[in-house]
């Protein structure tokens, strides 16, 4: 039970680093943009368009993704094949806005969109691995 609970943890953690990195990764965009940009401000803030590749990022994603594949391993196929689903809708919703941002780099709205949808497969991975550790149980 000690270790269901500190896997629990360390997934928790895994997250919110993920999302710490996805969020300060990205070397030259702005948390926020003026009010009045100038056409120089909007180019510097451009989204990269791609994952982060910061290496602990990487390292932690992949972790986290390979816990995520084996907890669903344990599901059952109906449960697990909504899941599977869920995650390429999340993927599918990324894909769109990240063509959307070639078209448009500029759209706050769209860059918020962007990095949310980052938010949604972590949250995804980090529930269905929490959703499958046995709880802890008071004796």
């Amino acid at each position: 039970m000690l270790y269901a609970a500190a896997a629990g943890v360390a997934s928790t953690c895994l997250a919110g680093a993920l999302i710490w990195a996805v969020l300060h990764g990205r070397p030259g965009v702005p948390a926020t943009q003026p009010v009045h940009a100038t056409e120089p401000a909007v180019a510097a803030r451009a989204p990269s368009l791609d994952e982060p590749r910061d290496a602990s990022y990487v390292a932690a994603r992949d972790s986290l993704e390979l816990s995520f594949r084996q907890q669903l391993a344990l599901l059952d196929p109906a449960t697990r094949a909504k899941i599977e689903a869920d995650l390429a809708i999340i993927r599918q919703a990324h894909e769109d806005i990240r063509k959307a941002l070639a078209s448009d780099p500029s759209s706050p709205v769209l860059e918020q969109l962007w990095q949310s949808t980052w938010h949604d497969e972590i949250d995804l991975y980090e529930h269905v691995v929490q959703a499958t550790q046995p709880t802890m149980t008071r004796t």
